[in-house]
């Protein structure tokens, strides 16, 4: 019997290998993360001399803001990990990879 997921959003992750959640963050989480990525962009851009348009990858991700580190055991997110992939879950490592939008043109 499924915990979390809903019948069609197990057949989409037996079938493709993910489920896309829509609107899954409430507006305040969603500007938490952002602005965490914000900060921790800038940081990265400062430390490394990096423009505005750079892209960068960080390891650790997690200890890079606690806005990342609350996303592990999030409410509404852990159930459906839990769900899709079982409960024995370890974390190795986390990724960061910020690619700015391209300019239009």
């Amino acid at each position: 019997m499924s915990i979390a997921m809903s019948e069609q959003q197990r057949h989409d992750f037996d079938e493709k290998g993910y489920v896309i959640l829509e609107n899954f963050f409430t507006p305040d989480e969603l500007a938490r993360l952002l602005d965490a990525v914000d900060e921790v962009a800038a940081n990265v851009r400062q430390s490394k001399g990096l423009g505005p348009g750079d892209p960068f990858a960080i390891r650790n991700a997690l200890a890079h803001h606690e806005a990342f580190l609350d996303l592990i055991d999030h409410p509404r997110m852990l159930p459906l990990v839990v769900d899709a992939i079982g409960w024995n879950i370890q974390i190795r490592t986390t990724h960061l990879d910020y690619r700015p939008p391209y300019p239009e043109g």
